[in-house]
């Protein structure tokens, strides 16, 4: 017992109490940078196509970021166990930089692409990281309310990114939603360098890096995308090519978990999975996120192409979407806080995520901004309520030691639900929309708000399987769960 504690305490960040509120600060920075960008590009993407001509690589924008993003997520949240949080944050958010000026200079619709897929590879670092340095500086019961101000963070730059990036399209040039990156980046990587402590569970001579698990996953993850982004668009579903994609995916995946129950330090340790508490939380998580990405991410579509709204337009629209996603996230984390408790929150905001989808299902060309108004202010509601919960009840499931994994995890699927519903409902709109004109593109984008429902749907079932035990609440100096 004392031997497990010892170790722990190698792994633990010492940070004074009078410095927390500045180091959760730097890292709320960091989490804005990456959120916003994930929804920044959405509402300049009309204005992207028209100058750079790649319609019919809309959805590519978005699934070679989050793509990138995804695969390197999982060596990221492994590496920061071994080397430390705050070496992986800083190398995440310089790439993620450089990308950023990449993206900005890009004169052609593939080049474009290309350096979206490198941001995406330092923005693998991002987000998974900030959340378990999160983990490792506050208790369970004390992340309820920490991680609601996360999620209100993550919650007002998802939603609020549209907007600025609408504002910026239509009053300067659509390259500023990439350079804007900039400026915030420099001043949270000041504040990481100033405020955040380096510590770390391993020297350089005792890592073991499981690289042949990576190539698995990187390589399925690949696979998979790219089956589901080419399906019914460059290829029909039964060429050989796309065949062959998803049965490298099977094979791939099969060698991963294969990989991963035999060696010793793995990248994600399948036993996480045998956790019911854990496997639950990743599922909804990834189901979750299909249904938020889909609908921010083509809802700027359908408000431009369908009801002849501005960029600018179509971005405010959202504005009280954001607000109902601070207000949500912050006062459920405070309950979860106070109570201890997590599974009412999961089930009360599933429910209302689904009526928001429907509300979403409801939308045609007759529609007024008022509709669509009420559909975005009820999804986030739906979302605000659990945005952030699941990270937390996931964490609380693990050892300490499984800190960076588990997060990472939760991060994974949560990238991979909205990758894969970016490629699927992508390819549904490409085919359906093509030179199709208003019309076409309301028949499109309502056959992705019926999959938007049906997923919400499917997350609200799952939900009611989480089961609940109670939140942990520590000093930071005692031994963690389990242990």
């Amino acid at each position: 017992m004392q031997n497990n504690d010892d170790k722990d305490a190698q792994w633990r960040p010492k940070i004074s109490p009078e410095k927390r509120w500045t180091v959760f600060g730097s890292l709320m920075l960091v989490m804005l940078l990456a959120a916003m960008d994930q929804t920044i590009v959405s509402t300049a993407m009309p204005r992207i196509i028209g100058e750079l001509n790649g319609l019919d690589h809309y959805s590519w924008v978005a699934t070679s970021y989050m793509l990138l993003s995804t695969v390197s997520l999982p060596l990221y949240a492994k590496l920061s166990d071994i080397m430390g949080r705050k070496t992986i944050l800083l190398f995440g958010v310089v790439v993620f930089l450089l990308g950023s000026i990449f993206c900005g200079l890009a004169q052609t619709m593939t080049q474009l692409i290309v350096a979206r897929g490198f941001q995406g590879i330092g923005a693998g670092a991002l987000l998974p990281i900030v959340m378990a340095t999160m983990g490792d500086m506050f208790s369970p019961r004390e992340r309820g309310r920490y991680q609601g101000f996360a999620g209100a963070v993550f919650a007002f730059a998802s939603v609020a990114g549209p907007f600025l990036g609408g504002w910026i399209t239509d009053h300067t040039h659509w390259r500023w939603v990439f350079f804007i990156n900039l400026p915030l980046g420099a001043i949270a990587m000041f504040a990481l360098i100033r405020l955040m402590p380096s510590y770390t569970g391993a020297r350089w001579k005792d890592v073991k890096i499981d690289f042949v698990g990576a190539a698995f996953l990187v390589t399925g993850l690949t696979s998979l995308l790219l089956g589901f982004t080419w399906a019914g668009v460059a290829l029909p579903w039964s060429h050989p090519l796309i065949l062959g994609l998803f049965g490298t995916f099977a094979f791939s995946l099969a060698g991963f978990i294969i990989t991963e129950l035999k060696v010793h330090d793995p990248i994600l340790e399948m036993r996480l999975f045998r956790n019911p508490i854990v496997l639950v939380s990743f599922l909804v998580t990834m189901l979750t996120n299909v249904a938020m990405m889909s609908g921010v991410f083509f809802l700027p579509l359908f408000m431009q192409e369908v009801l002849g709204q501005s960029a600018s337009d179509s971005g405010t629209v959202m504005t009280p979407m954001m607000f109902a996603l601070v207000i949500a996230s912050t006062i459920s984390g405070q309950f979860v806080t106070r109570t201890g408790r997590y599974k009412r929150n999961a089930m009360v905001g599933s429910i209302i995520l689904v009526a928001g989808t429907v509300q979403l299902l409801m939308l045609g060309i007759d529609s007024t901004m008022w509709n669509v108004t009420l559909a975005m202010i009820t999804m986030g509601f739906g979302l605000g309520i659990s945005s952030s919960l699941y990270t937390t009840v996931v964490q609380n499931a693990v050892s300490f030691k499984q800190m960076g994994q588990a997060t990472g995890a939760v991060t994974l699927f949560r990238q991979i639900g909205g990758t894969v519903g970016l490629a699927i409902f992508g390819s549904l709109v490409n085919t359906t929309s093509i030179a199709g004109g208003k019309v076409a593109f309301a028949a499109a984008l309502h056959q992705v708000f019926i999959g938007v429902v049906i997923v919400a749907a499917i997350a609200m079932v799952v939900s009611w399987f989480l089961k609940e035990i109670p939140l942990q609440q520590r000093s930071d100096d005692s031994p963690p769960p389990g242990h």
